[in-house]
């Protein structure tokens, strides 16, 4: 669905693939043509009034409300179609619109128009009273209105709606006024009434109000009187009510009445209440012939019913006879609904552990989601269960209307057949009915009663869910997660949410279940994992492995964290050539990548791993792929846990992907899924069943924003994140040949020349760290050829996809146009700032990415460092180091500085084993060197001994 394009004016400009709905502010009254809250009379065209325009294809809905003049909603109902942009023909409701419209324009062009007040006194054009061919023409129009042209009921909008007749009198008045209006009125009736652009009060100028032409319409319904006696039949009285008011109504049978006595109507029935009413009837014998009894009275009034036909009108029949017209009524209070309700009972074979036991184990068994419970059936009235009496006289009832308790009930004869009998319910579906009060069983959410065991874990988890809510409070210091003892090992100090977060993943996974933390980037999703295999450590020193699985360039990332926060633990990286699983010791954590896990899922299978985390897990969301098929397949016994700052990327199904990894079966199959959950969701915006979704899934998954309460005190302004990557075989041969052909100059030079060739290797390495094509000049793919290029993109691809906007720097005017283009084959928009760019665009990208027109901006460090306020930016990447701290500084403050109100991620790319590590371990460790390079840039190199040069720049080795 297509927004309309909006004028500079604030006004739209409506598709003829979309109708326009338009209502004036007052009273709320209904809606006109098709789907507007709100009052729905326009008295001319210089009312305030607001448009919504929506699509009416696969079910209508608003999208955008913008105040336009009413001449302007008329347009496309005039506009021929444009076959050149491929617009389809109207829908069924505009097009009646269209015909009255076409119809109101002729009356104008033959002259029928008169001057006459508003309800206000205000002046207004309007139609003379027509008759004979144009009357009938009009009364047909009218009655071909379809009822979603002009009294749809939105959510939140009072059920009162205008009638055919009310709907059209008002829009025809508003076409009226909107064209006769000219400025030429004032020199015929010599003065601004009726045709300046402001409303003008003409009350005791001799215009009075038009005739009510068209005429008010009432409201026709069947009212459904319940039988006196038990074996009687009930009966559908035809009535009429007022539809602008709850205090007038009259039966059929009053109202031939008085007609036959000429008594006095009420003006709510409008000119010919007759005609309406069996007008409505004969619209209403096409949805259910069973009318016909009543077109074949003299005086139509009522009718008696079957109880097949009561129930019938109950249900969807009744709702079918509202779309044309017919409204259903029922008695308030006489009618009482009986229910099913069931019972499950103990669990086959499953393993309960609600963490009750004195010494409850460091992990619990994975719970077995598949368990099979026994679920028992039984009646309610109103809630109340039923007597054996009572269900023997529904057993007995030989009708579908049952009178129980003083009241009648209607028996469903598929609810009474389960009784009695007993079905089975997997675990995960009586969780499902713990934690959401309910379980869908035949499209019917029926609630569920647990036994003991079951109960106290679904109490376990709900107690989990509320922590985890409880962080919108504002008060982490409060609740049992907060107080979660962190390991002694653990050589960092965990935020409070980040304590929360730890306990969260213990607790659950001690339940039995696996975890998706869902932190946004930069919240310390690694962190929370290693302070979970340390508490686990700790309660238990023989604990097996543990194997972390993550993109290629986050590998050392990890084996980086766990040597700075978990020392005690010890860690190896499964990837290269020479991977090895052999001599596992106790708790050692391994890390590996995807694609390796691909490849050798069958050896990583074979292991017995305590606990399995996915990072970036967003990997696994298809559940059709490889990737997830091997990642099912690698510990089928251990406990699970994704981590990923983007759960729902596209739909549902990417977190169905991720839960069922974490714990299968937690969310049932995937096609019941889609068809139970998804689709009423996504497509038709279902909120019960969003809200159902929401319980059963909030024990299992932690999101946090940066901007939570319990966050934002403890983020601090700006956090700062290296990310080493790997170099690629063609990385490493051309950094290789650089340093040898180049370092064999440099030890035959002196003095500047030394100076030069120094500097033009540290350039040439540099930008083979970058990527091949920029140390090359070549226009070749860049895909695959950098390993810094392909963390580059797992990293701005995140940041995008959570909605962030990003700012990125680069030394090198080539890199940064190579960026460009990769952002454009990666299908993200961004914009360039060079040092050549002029003046005027570059205050104009800058401008632009202020407004959110592009949420990446590259930029190169000479044009952008100093001199720009970005603070739409919370994220900065340095693409390549300039080995200048106070450079640096001044780039990343473009988005950390005044004005800024959102937490700011800083990330630099380096190149694993190569001088862009050593000289940031230099910079960090020796404070002479740092010194000596604030104002120098690169220029320190040249006073390095070869021995020192050679170090510097030797891939690989030792650190």
């Amino acid at each position: 669905m297509l927004p309309p394009d909006r004028h500079a004016d604030g006004s739209v400009a409506v598709p003829r693939a979309f109708e326009a709905a338009v209502w004036r502010s007052g009273e709320r009254a209904g809606v006109w043509p098709p789907l507007a809250p709100g009052a729905a009379r326009m008295e001319s065209a210089t009312d305030a009034v607001e448009v919504a325009v929506v699509c009416d294809s696969g079910g209508p809905t608003t999208v955008d409300a913008t105040r336009m003049p009413i001449a302007r909603v008329i347009e496309p109902l005039l506009a021929p179609p444009d076959r050149d942009r491929g617009s389809r023909a109207l829908s069924v409701s505009a097009d009646a619109w269209r015909r009255l419209l076409e119809w109101t324009l002729e009356q104008i062009a033959h002259g029928r128009i008169e001057p006459t007040t508003t309800t206000e006194g205000m002046d207004r054009w309007s139609l003379t009273a027509v008759e004979g061919r144009e009357r009938h023409t009009r009364d047909r129009l009218v009655a071909d209105l379809p009822l979603p042209a002009y009294a749809v009921v939105l959510a939140g909008v009072p059920s009162r709606v205008p009638t055919a007749g009310q709907a059209a009198r008002w829009f025809v008045d508003g076409v009226v006024d909107s064209f006769v209006r000219t400025a030429a009125a004032p020199l015929v009736l010599g003065h601004d009434a009726y045709a300046g652009q402001t409303p003008v009060i003409v009350t005791g100028w001799g215009f009075g109000r038009p005739a009510d032409d068209l005429g008010v319409q009432p409201a026709v319904g069947l009212r459904i009187v319940p039988p006196r006696l038990a074996g009687g039949l009930a009966e559908a009285v035809v009535q009429l009510r007022d539809p602008a008011s709850s205090a007038g109504s009259m039966t059929a049978r009053e109202l031939w009445s008085a007609l036959g006595a000429r008594d006095a109507l009420p003006d709510w029935l409008g000119r010919d209440p007759a005609a309406a009413l069996l007008g409505v009837l004969h619209r209403s014998v096409g949805v259910w012939p069973g009318l016909a009894v009543l077109l074949e009275q003299r005086e139509p009034s009522s009718m008696t019913l079957a109880d097949t036909e009561v129930v019938a009108l109950l249900g969807p029949l009744g709702a079918e006879l509202a779309s044309v017209g017919l409204e259903v009524l029922v008695p308030d209070g006489w009618l009482r609904r009986w229910t099913m309700s069931a019972t499950v009972d103990g669990l086959a074979g499953a393993a309960i552990n609600p963490l009750t036991a004195a010494n409850p184990p460091t992990v619990g068994p994975r719970m077995d989601l598949s368990s099979v419970a026994t679920l028992t059936w039984r009646a309610e009235l109103d809630g109340e269960p039923l007597t054996d009496e009572e269900l023997d006289v529904l057993a007995e009832a030989a009708r579908p209307l049952v009178r129980l308790r003083g009241r009648w009930a209607v028996v469903d004869r598929r609810l009474f057949d389960r009784l009695g009998r007993s079905d089975e319910l997997s675990l995960a579906d009586a969780l499902g009915a713990a934690l959401s009060g309910s379980i869908v069983i035949d499209d019917r959410p029926t609630r569920v009663d647990l036994a003991e065991s079951i109960d106290a874990l679904a109490r376990r988890l709900r107690d989990l869910a509320r922590s985890t809510a409880d962080r919108g409070a504002g008060r982490p210091e409060d609740g049992e997660l907060a107080r979660w003892a962190v390991p002694a090992s653990l050589e960092a100090t965990l935020r409070p949410y980040q304590r929360r977060g730890a306990g969260w993943l213990d607790e659950l996974t001690r339940l039995g279940f696996g975890a998706l933390l869902a932190d946004d980037m930069g919240l310390g999703k690694t962190i929370q994992v290693l302070a979970l295999v340390l508490a686990w450590r700790e309660r238990e020193r023989s604990l097996p492995p543990v194997l972390v699985v993550c993109p290629t360039s986050v590998v050392e990332n990890w084996r980086r964290e766990v040597a700075r926060f978990a020392p005690s633990l010890p860690v190896r990286t499964y990837v290269g050539p020479d991977r090895e699983l052999s001599g596992l010791a106790p708790a050692e954590i391994v890390v590996t990548s995807y694609g390796i896990a691909r490849r050798d899922v069958t050896r990583l299978a074979a292991v017995e791993w305590s606990l399995v985390v996915a990072d970036e897990a967003q990997n696994i969301k298809n559940h059709e792929s490889v990737t997830a098929r091997a990642m099912r397949r690698i510990g089928p016994g251990a406990s699970r846990v994704a981590l990923t700052g983007t759960p729902v990327q596209n739909r549902l199904a990417d977190l169905w992907s991720l839960l069922d990894w974490t714990s299968p079966g937690l969310l049932g199959p995937l096609g019941r899924f889609q068809r139970d959950v998804a689709i009423p969701i996504e497509r038709d915006g279902d909120d019960m069943v969003a809200a159902r979704l929401a319980a059963m899934v909030s024990p299992f998954v932690m999101r946090r924003h940066k901007d939570d309460p319990e966050v934002a005190p403890d983020l601090p302004p700006k956090t700062e994140t290296d990310h080493f990557t790997a170099l690629t075989a063609e990385q490493a041969g051309l950094y290789r040949e650089a340093s040898r052909s180049i370092m064999g100059e440099v030890a035959d030079a002196s003095g500047i020349a030394r100076r030069g060739l120094v500097l033009k290797l540290i350039t040439a390495l540099k930008q083979i760290c970058n990527h091949p094509a920029h140390y090359l000049g070549d226009d070749g793919r860049l895909s695959g050829r950098s390993g810094k290029l392909e963390a580059f993109d797992e990293l701005i691809t995140a940041i995008t996809e959570a909605g962030d906007s990003t700012l990125v720097f680069t030394q090198y005017v080539a890199m940064a146009r190579l960026l460009e283009r990769r952002l454009a084959e990666l299908g993200i928009d961004s914009g360039l700032l060079l040092g050549e760019t002029p003046h005027r665009r570059r205050s104009v990208l800058v401008d632009r990415f202020q407004e959110g027109a592009f949420p990446v901006f590259v930029i190169s460090l000479h044009a952008g460092g100093t001199g720009l306020n970005l603070v739409r930016a919370t994220h900065v990447v340095h693409y390549d180091r300039w080995w200048n701290p106070a450079v640096e500084q001044q780039a990343s403050d473009r988005a950390w500085r005044i004005g800024q109100d959102r937490p700011v991620q800083i990330h630099r790319l380096v190149a694993e084993g190569t001088l862009e590590e050593r000289i940031g371990d230099l910079l960090a460790a020796k404070a002479r060197l740092a010194q000596s390079v604030v104002g120098g840039a690169e220029s320190w190199a040249g006073e390095l001994t070869d021995d020192e040069l050679r170090e510097l720049i030797s891939l690989g080795g030792a650190r």
